[in-house]
């Protein structure tokens, strides 16, 4: 199954420019007396737990999506939510799957503001049924100060359309398309991009071997771009076939180059040499924040394009790589 960046995780991506002071009180319905870790994109806290009872405090750059961890290191996952300014109180399940894993589940989440306007949302979108994107342009247009009206606008543009998007960013205050501009001029110059027939434009990133790899050296191959990460399961199962084609068409002229969506450089690097993936492979080691990923608007993963030898785009596969005889049609 394609790995897709939902509606709640495709916060990390973007940052604001103002701080936010952040008290978040959980509670556990077991006792524990390990740690509990709030990990953000960039930083990890840590605290004890008393009583049940935790706390967090601090300042984070702004609105922040945030994963909670025990010390255990083998849960199937991580719950995670968003945190603002508000006191939040979280309540949470903790169970033991044996004596030395401890995992958590989230029961219920008072006092924070922008989980509240999501799951206002959330309930609207239920009933919506195909009528969905006037449900959440109406959103935007109930709240075009808050910071889930613009992010509703990223993450359904792709779905809706140019008109939509671009309807739905004129909604918006102007302190959030002053403060997302990069962002919403990504979203918009996507939809030319992302167009049958269209010629991709150059651009630059580092290789796994340390150099500079550029698009346009390219031109006059057969070239696949390949969206993946080594924690994407669905996309480790398409490297076979990804094998596979470069070992049949490479010498005829074909290219494939992989662009990782991995923030450790090491276990890219070690995912790329387990995976004997030995073609072009790039990445800026920050996952989801990654120039290509706002440029080509990547909402999941695996995700490929396919360009002719002039550098146009013929197709986009969301895990599909049969693309044999598409190859077989560009080389000829």
């Amino acid at each position: 199954m394609k790995t897709l960046i939902s509606f709640l995780l495709i916060l990390p991506l973007f940052s604001w420019s103002q701080q936010i002071t952040f008290n978040i009180d959980g509670y556990l319905d077991k006792e524990y007396s390990g740690n509990i870790k709030m990990i953000t994109s960039k930083d990890t806290f840590v605290t004890t737990v008393e009583n049940k009872h935790f706390n967090f405090k601090g300042k984070l750059p702004d609105v922040s999506y945030v994963w909670f961890k025990t010390d255990s290191l083998r849960c199937p996952s991580s719950p995670s939510l968003y945190i603002d300014s508000s006191n939040t109180k979280i309540e949470f399940n903790i169970n033991f799957p044996n004596e030395n894993h401890s995992c958590l589940t989230i029961k219920s989440i008072k006092g924070s503001y922008i989980t509240d306007k999501m799951k206002e949302l959330e309930r609207a979108l239920k009933n919506a049924g195909s009528d969905s994107a006037n449900v959440i342009a109406g959103f935007i247009k109930k709240y075009p100060k808050l910071y889930n009206s613009y992010l509703s606008v990223i993450n359904y543009g792709s779905l809706y359309g140019e008109k939509w998007a671009v309807d739905c960013i004129s909604s918006l205050d102007e302190s959030l398309e002053i403060k997302h501009h990069v962002e919403l001029n990504y979203l918009v110059n996507s939809f030319s991009l992302r167009k049958i027939g269209s010629y991709l434009p150059d651009f630059k990133q580092a290789t796994s071997n340390g150099d500079t790899f550029s698009l346009h050296t390219l031109k006059g191959k057969v070239v696949l771009l390949d969206f993946w990460a080594t924690w994407c399961k669905s996309c480790r199962e398409a490297i076979p076939e990804l094998r596979n084609l470069y070992e049949k068409y490479h010498k005829s002229g074909f290219e494939i180059v992989s662009i990782s969506l991995d923030r450790k450089k090491d276990i890219w690097l070690k995912g790329i040499s387990s995976e004997k993936m030995d073609w072009i492979n790039i990445s800026e080691i920050n996952g989801w924040k990654n120039s290509l990923v706002l440029m080509f608007d990547i909402k999941e993963i695996p995700q490929t394009f396919l360009l002719d030898k002039e550098g146009r785009l013929v197709s986009i596969k969301v895990e599909d790589l049969k693309i044999g005889k598409e190859i077989e049609q560009l080389l000829k």
